[in-house]
């Protein structure tokens, strides 16, 4: 970084001796280029005047593009069909829910156990949470991704099928490109794990479960299986690491939405 004390520009060897505040930025430490000591300072050195020009403005566009893309990799949709966010405040609390909802603002805030299960019938209020965790992490400048599982496996199949007839090995790696990937959030969310009929994708899902565990990332998922379901439907081993090993299991004891 550029000191206030020396207010220099270094280019190609050279240097161009600029004033200081309030010509200079207190921020970025580069200059205000319309003034007309900067310009006739940068015309006799020979140097274009953008290299001296306040970054302040290419830092914020910058900085915009970074949080659009880091909203866009999280998968979260914007807003619901009834054009009403998913969020804690939004959420409807009924009975038989509180602990879920402790659970998930919990989870959102980064305290407590580092993967959540949340379990429970259809219409229960499961995505709901998911999604209000996921909005208040990423309010709070985190990275996460949320992925439908049904979505998720169609997409790991489709990999393999897209690359059906080429190397293994490049198969391979675009598929792990694609796990690590969401192995590197700092949070991440599968809504509606669930048994899929392919062993193949049970794995591949197995084992970014148990990369979150190693490296103690932040995990929830929602599921409407029993711990024994999971082992004997889909792995025995994911059973183990949604339900036993330090995970917070919480049942959303509530009847569907519309019913009674």
């Amino acid at each position: 970084m550029i000191s206030l004390a020396d207010s220099i520009v270094r280019v190609h060897r050279r240097r161009v001796v600029l004033p200081g505040p309030p010509v200079q930025c207190d921020v970025c430490h580069y200059w205000d280029t319309s003034n007309p000591e900067v310009q006739e300072l940068m015309r006799e050195a020979g140097r274009p005047l953008f290299e001296a020009d306040c970054r302040c403005e290419e830092r914020r566009r910058e900085e915009g593009r970074a949080e659009r893309r880091r909203w866009a990799d999280s998968n979260i949709s914007h807003r619901r069909d009834d054009d009403v966010a998913r969020t804690f405040d939004s959420f409807v609390k009924r009975l038989g829910l509180e602990d879920a909802y402790a659970a998930a603002q919990e989870m959102a805030a980064g305290q407590g156990p580092t993967v959540l299960t949340l379990c429970g019938d259809y219409a229960t209020g499961k995505s709901h949470l998911v999604e209000a965790i996921g909005r208040a992490w990423l309010h709070d400048g985190g990275t996460c991704r949320y992925d439908f599982v049904p979505d998720l496996a169609n997409s790991l199949l489709g990999i393999v099928s897209a690359r059906r007839g080429f190397d293994g090995g490049a198969n391979a790696t675009t598929v792990a490109a694609e796990m690590d990937w969401r192995a590197s959030m700092g949070l991440l969310l599968l809504d509606d794990l669930g048994q899929w009929g392919s062993e193949w994708v049970n794995a591949q899902i197995t084992a970014l479960v148990d990369e979150r565990l190693r490296t103690g990332g932040r995990l929830v998922v929602t599921i409407n299986l029993e711990r024994g379901q999971v082992a004997d439907q889909m792995d025995f081993r994911l059973a183990s690491r949604l339900f036993d090993r330090g995970a917070r299991v919480v049942y959303m004891k509530c009847k569907a939405f519309g019913e009674g």
